[in-house]
């Protein structure tokens, strides 16, 4: 976490391996992390900041996005040309 004023970190979130993006629903402010190595997306409760799941998806999660409408995340799976759908 980064204090926006200060640009400090506050704390960190352990996630997996290699984890290399965010993406937030911010009204039910949870935050899904790919973790590149592990194949699995961390599912991050921002009020508590803990991983609350790890999902596994395709080889290779590198990226991430959420549609607020729905709550629906969706991560790029580059090793295997597919995208995983999470749906909260």
């Amino acid at each position: 976490m980064i204090e926006a004023e200060t640009l400090t970190v506050t704390d960190t979130i352990a996630a997996g391996r290699s984890p290399h993006d965010v993406a937030v629903d911010p009204s039910t402010r949870t935050a899904f992390v790919p973790n590149a190595d592990d194949g699995t997306v961390s599912v991050i409760d921002l009020e508590t900041l803990t991983v609350t799941d790890t999902l596994r998806v395709g080889k290779q999660p590198y990226g991430a996005t959420v549609d607020p409408n729905n709550h629906t995340a969706y991560v790029v799976n580059v090793a295997d040309d597919s995208v995983s759908v999470i749906e909260r």
